[in-house]
């Protein structure tokens, strides 16, 4: 068990500790906070591109974070031999396998709580849709910039790594200042407040399932990829991982989608049919009043 653990532990490390997961990181945060600038004066569309556009980029960048995790901690262990000392020792191919996806996991659920808390305070600062909070904003790419600060210097001072002392440190102060901004927000927003396009979408309890499930999405792209680097390369494990979403996301589009509108055609119909039946039966009873007028 306590060799489980210390596999588990050193991949997530080692995830964290790779300069490519550290500029997905950054590029994501760098599109996110500039977002609200870019969607300026869309009316009441902004927020709903934010949202829309941030879950996606964090989705699709999960995606390509997760495929390079699992290249990189167990592809290249298998190219090097370090696969084979480990299970030389009383490590089962099972528990290996299981430590290393709890490990990318675990990196890729850091990743994810990094972007949707992004995708947060990017929401919140698009509250009006003629005017962004340049205090939030400015905030946020300081928060980016003191991580990265304080990363630099613990490199420099005690020789650990860079990315992943600024990735923790994104962890703690991201979530940190998504909680000021709603709490401002919240507090300033008004009932009668119309230029918010966030007034009815401002409640947590409506945003948090959104950014639940880019979660688990995230989460299971990670167990995937992790399972197809075991026998391929990384592009062919990314095109292997793309195929799986979008079979997946055509199959539940077929499953789920033709249904409503089959169901919305059939209640037209009973409509129009009950329309007619209530005509007719004013028909019958127009001819009965003639019958007994004369």
């Amino acid at each position: 068990m306590l060799l489980f653990f210390q596999l588990t532990r050193n991949t997530f490390r080692e995830c964290l500790r790779e300069p490519v997961f550290f500029l997905t990181i950054a590029a994501a945060l760098l599109v996110i906070g500039s977002l609200p600038a870019v969607t300026l004066f869309v009316f009441s569309r902004q927020l709903y591109m934010i949202l829309d556009n941030a879950l996606a980029l964090t989705l699709l960048l999960g995606f390509v974070a997760a495929a390079l995790c699992a290249t990189r901690c167990i592809r290249r262990e298998m190219m090097n031999g370090t696969v084979l000392l480990l299970l030389s020792k009383p490590v089962p191919r099972f528990a290996y396998i299981t430590a290393k996806i709890l490990g990318i996991n675990g990196a890729m659920a850091v990743f994810a709580v990094i972007c949707c808390s992004a995708t947060m305070i990017a929401a919140l600062v698009a509250l009006n849709p003629f005017h962004i909070d340049r205090t939030a904003l400015l905030l946020y790419f300081l928060v980016f910039g003191g991580s990265a600060a304080f990363g630099a210097v613990r490199n420099y001072l005690s020789q650990v790594s860079f990315a992943a002392n600024t990735i923790l440190a994104l962890l703690f102060s991201l979530p940190v200042l998504a909680g000021v901004c709603y709490g401002k927000a919240n507090a300033t927003l008004t009932v009668n407040d119309e230029l918010s396009a966030m007034a009815s979408f401002l409640p947590f309890a409506k945003l948090f399932p959104a950014l639940l499930l880019i979660v688990l999405a995230v989460l299971l792209i990670a167990t995937i990829s992790a399972a197809f680097a075991t026998r391929f390369s990384f592009l062919t494990n990314l095109f292997l991982c793309l195929g799986v979403l979008v079979y997946v996301a055509a199959d539940v589009n077929h499953g789920y989608g033709p249904g409503v509108v089959v169901e919305e055609e059939h209640g037209g119909h009973g409509d129009e049919s009950g329309g007619h039946g209530e005509s007719e039966e004013h028909g019958e009873n127009n001819e009965e009043q003639e019958g007994e007028g004369h």
